[in-house]
């Protein structure tokens, strides 16, 4: 059985699938870098020798990808796939100055992705009868993100997906996880050079590196928490901000994104 990460070569993904193998399960690493699914690959194989390794190039920006990987897939044992791929801002802008070309974008690697990569891999899994789908998602999906709306709600999409494939695959013993994750340490917030300094150096258990936030997101496994943000710093963050209080603030910050922007 392989675990199958899309987004495999940088940040959660990369991390995720190292903790995959760490517990002696093959991963199947799909991105769009040759040269970084060959280094991957080899850092696992290298870690743990036991472990197989495959991988399979795909840029989930384009649509014509998906016959191909059914090919590459038709075969395979996947026990766990996780829909990693994804895509932000590259920095908060008002959405009438972001690019159609932005919006097909994000939209084919944020919601796309998981839904087509989950309709290639779930018929095997309801024949065999068992199977985990992990749907990386985020906090934003909860929460009003100005300057950011169209990531934020492809976030909300992921999550309500994933709360209605959960309920329609009860009876086959196909687990859904909706991961909800806030402020991580990767290369998708290097354009949020302000926030990262802030909280790396006052509230650093706030941002976790990849790795940290992988290796406590793949223990939720054995939790049997479906909806859940994977690292215990997020959990109360997220319930912070449903409070009262939270969406007080919530809202104060939301403005001051808005009002921050000279356009």
């Amino acid at each position: 059985s392989h675990g199958l990460v899309t987004g495999s070569t940088d940040g959660v993904g990369k991390a995720y699938a190292m903790e995959l193998a760490k517990r002696g399960m093959n991963v199947c690493l799909i991105s769009r870098s040759v040269e970084k699914l060959q280094s991957t690959a080899g850092q696992i194989e290298a870690k743990y020798p036991r472990v197989q390794t495959m991988w399979i190039k795909a840029d989930y920006s384009k649509t014509d990808i998906y016959e191909h990987l059914r090919k590459e897939l038709a075969d395979l044992d996947i026990g766990i796939l996780v829909n990693n791929v994804g895509i932000a801002n590259e920095a908060p802008e008002p959405f009438l100055n972001q690019s159609e070309e932005f919006f097909w974008r994000i939209i084919n690697v944020n919601i796309a992705a998981t839904v087509i990569m989950t309709s290639i891999i779930l018929p095997g899994m309801v024949k065999r009868r068992r199977g985990l789908i992990v749907n990386m998602s985020s906090q934003s999906g909860e929460i009003p993100v100005p300057m950011m709306s169209v990531y934020a709600s492809t976030k909300a999409f992921v999550n309500m997906f994933s709360t209605c494939l959960l309920l329609e695959l009860e009876k086959v013993n196909v687990r859904v996880q909706c991961l909800l994750g806030g402020w991580i340490d990767t290369k998708l917030l290097d354009s949020y050079t302000g926030v990262v300094k802030f909280n790396r150096r006052f509230f650093p258990s706030i941002m976790p590196s990849a790795q940290k936030y992988a290796s406590s997101a793949v223990n939720t496994l054995s939790s049997g928490n479906n909806y859940t943000c994977g690292y215990w710093v997020h959990s109360l963050l997220l319930s912070w901000t449903q409070l009262t209080i939270g969406k007080n603030f919530q809202g104060r910050l939301a403005k001051i994104m808005v009002n921050s922007n000279p356009k």
